[in-house]
C-alpha cells in the first residue's frame, strides 16, 4: 500500500503526537495517543489502522506503535511547520504562547511549503535587516497593542 497524497489534518496530529510521545518517554502506546491528543482509545486505535496501511506506522494491538520512515519523514515535516509558524507568531507578532501554539495547530495543516518559506524568509529578513531588526518588531508590537485593545478572539 502506498501512502494518500494529502493526509488529514486528523492524521497529521496523530503522527505529530507518536513523534512528540516518543521523543519524551522512548515508545508510544494507544493509551499514550489517547491521553495526549484527548481522544477515546478507539479512535486511536482506528487511526492507528489507517496510518499503518498508508505505511506511516508501525502498529499492533497492544504492542509498541513506532513511525516508519516515511512516517517520520512526515511528522517532521508537521512539527517544523508547527514549530515555525509558532516562532513567527510570538516572534514577530507578539502573540503569547498558548494564542500561537493554538494557531500554528491549525495552520500547519493548510499552509503550503512555498508559503512557509516566504514567512521564513520574511521573518529571518526581519531580523537580520539593520533597518527593520527587534526595533521595528518591538514597534509593531506595541503599535498592535495600543491599536487593538479591544479585540478579544
Amino acid at each position: 500500500m502506498s501512502k494518500p497524497s494529502k493526509l488529514s489534518a486528523s492524521m497529521e496530529d496523530y503522527l505529530e503526537a507518536i513523534s512528540n510521545i516518543v521523543s519524551d518517554k522512548g515508545g508510544v502506546r494507544v493509551k499514550n495517543i489517547s491521553e495526549y491528543l484527548g481522544v477515546k482509545a478507539g479512535s486511536v486505535t482506528t487511526a492507528l489502522q489507517a496510518l499503518a496501511k498508508a505505511e506511516l506506522v508501525n502498529y499492533k494491538p497492544y504492542g509498541i506503535i513506532t513511525l516508519t520512515d516515511k512516517g517520520l519523514e512526515k511528522a517532521k515535516e508537521v512539527i517544523r511547520k508547527h514549530e515555525k509558524l509558532k516562532s513567527f507568531f510570538i516572534d514577530i507578532l507578539g502573540a503569547d504562547a498558548k494564542e500561537a501554539e493554538t494557531g500554528a495547530c491549525k495552520i500547519e495543516h493548510v499552509i503550503t511549503d512555498k508559503l512557509l518559506s516566504r514567512l521564513i524568509s520574511f521573518t529571518e529578513y526581519l531580523k537580520s535587516c539593520p533597518q527593520c531588526g527587534s526595533d521595528m518588531i518591538e514597534n509593531f508590537h506595541s503599535y498592535y497593542e495600543k491599536n487593538n485593545q479591544y479585540v478579544t478572539s
